[in-house]
């Protein structure tokens, strides 16, 4: 799976007046954490969350309210300074769009005054399926970042020793401050399964390499 954060150039008139009525620190922390279109496609449900000091639950609440196409906002204060609200809308710019149909993970409303989405795609193709909408429905966008969803990268702790002992005596280094047998001897191991343990980790991080640049590939 993907984890990809796109800036849209979208313009969502709500956040946008929440974010200017909060200071220059709290606006790259107003994140819509659920953007979710009505069956007529004229609106969506929206769950935000934003830190401010300058206001309470029940001022915000009236600023959304009156923003043109909100039918419906409320606030409540979860920690000091941080709300929850939900935000109902009878027509949204991005309800148009296939982006609130997505695996939304979140939206964030950045100091630049653009919106940056991060969505999650089962494979590369999905992905570029997306995009490819994106561009069909003529909505400009950049690649912000892509980082691949799996299983944390981890070696064993004999592992571990294994690469430590050969980095403090200079098994890498050219020339070699030490041999494969030298390196056995050390570890007290016999040189084919010190050979066996570099080789499981070498091939880790030669595909955690590989990855890496295919996700860059695909910016």
């Amino acid at each position: 799976m993907l984890k990809a954060t796109l800036k849209l150039e979208l313009h969502c008139p709500w956040a946008e007046q929440l974010a200017g009525g909060c200071d220059k620190i709290s606006r790259s922390t107003i994140t819509i954490l659920q953007c979710i279109p009505h069956s007529d496609g004229r609106g969506t449900s929206a769950v935000v969350k934003v830190f401010t000091r300058m206001f309470d639950g029940k001022t915000l609440a009236r600023r959304v309210k009156g923003v043109k196409g909100v039918k419906e906002a409320s606030f409540v204060e979860v920690k000091p300074y941080i709300y929850l609200g939900i935000v109902k809308t009878l027509s949204c710019p991005c309800s148009k769009t296939p982006l609130p149909h997505l695996n939304l993970l979140n939206i964030r409303y950045g100091e630049d005054g653009k919106l940056y989405w991060s969505f999650l795609f089962a494979s590369k193709g999905e992905f570029h399926d997306f995009l490819r909408e994106l561009d069909e429905r003529k909505i400009n966008y950049t690649i912000h970042e892509i980082t691949r969803v799996s299983e944390a990268w981890a070696i064993s702790e004999k592992q571990t020793i294994v690469v430590k002992k050969a980095l403090e005596s200079g098994f890498y280094d050219t020339p070699r401050g030490t041999t494969l047998r030298g390196l056995s001897q050390e570890l007290r191991i016999s040189p084919r399964a010190v050979a066996d343990i570099l080789r499981r980790v070498h091939k880790k991080l030669a595909l955690q390499a590989v990855e890496a640049e295919n996700l860059n590939s695909l910016k």
